[in-house]
């Protein structure tokens, strides 16, 4: 009962109040949000461990194509953001794609399955971490590869902070130093001001939250959980891991069905 209710919740096309902020409490609903990481060619290349971090870049066509053949149109989070503060609905059924660190793997495998299926997505780089080879199986982007990215028709790029640290181990004043530098990292080397923010491991709260928008950040992505009403007065959208043995629709079904419990809850 409380499913079909959820779902029923969910069905209702978004109509947006004409408030400054832009989340699932005043659109009365959002479009789910997929979030991958790394891409591989084989399963073998999949680390024990990993199979929540990486996907095949099989997988990944198998994926979009079970959206699409679901009826879900994809989308951007400017989109959104852009149809919020004109009054008008979005798509009933959009989906939103999102890669987070900014592994190499978007570009060469990622970019070319998204293309051919006439997807848009949003990658979400740490800045520190550009252009790293650490690990040499799972390498970063370096800043003409991200150039690269964002002059095509695919990827937009936005910041996962700088040194990809929790929120939760930072102080205030290093949490928004770290913001503010990826900001200025993204905009001297890509250009653009466009500030969106997807919080590294996860790792949120209604003061980090604040603070990320006093450094600039227009709309911040949120992983599904620890969302209340109170949190209202910010941008932000909520996010579903997808991995290896993920299924994507059972995924969007889930966070559309959370959405619609996090509106029906008075709290």
């Amino acid at each position: 009962m409380f499913v079909f209710l959820a779902a029923a919740l969910f069905a209702a096309s978004f109509y947006f109040a004409p408030e400054k902020a832009v989340n699932l409490y005043t659109m009365g609903g959002q479009p789910p949000v997929l979030l991958y990481h790394h891409v591989v060619e084989t399963e073998d290349e999949i680390g024990v461990g990993e199979e929540m971090a990486t996907v095949t870049a099989e997988k990944l066509e198998k994926d979009l194509r079970a959206i699409l053949a679901a009826g879900y149109s994809p989308v951007l989070t400017e989109d959104v953001a852009a149809s919020a503060k004109e009054g008008r609905a979005l798509l009933r059924k959009a989906v939103i794609i999102q890669f987070d660190d900014g592994y190499e793997s978007n570009l060469t495998l990622a970019q070319p399955v998204l293309a051919k299926l006439g997807f848009r997505a949003e990658v979400y780089v740490a800045t520190a971490l550009v252009g790293s080879r650490n690990d040499p199986h799972m390498p970063f982007m370096t800043w003409d590869q991200l150039r690269e990215l964002r002059g095509g028709s695919v990827f937009r790029v936005y910041s996962h902070g700088d040194a990809h640290k929790s929120a939760f181990i930072l102080s205030n004043s290093g949490f928004k130093r770290d913001l503010s530098l990826s900001f200025s990292k993204l905009s001297g080397e890509l250009g653009g001001e466009t500030r969106f923010f997807a919080y590294p491991l996860g790792d949120f709260s209604e003061n980090t939250m604040r603070a990320a928008e006093e450094c600039g950040a227009e709309m911040q992505m949120l992983l599904w959980w620890g969302v209340k009403r109170s949190m209202s007065a910010h941008s932000f959208l909520l996010r579903v891991d997808v991995g290896q043995h993920t299924d994507a629709l059972e995924a969007v079904r889930f966070l559309e069905d959370r959405v619609a419990f996090y509106i029906s809850r008075p709290y």
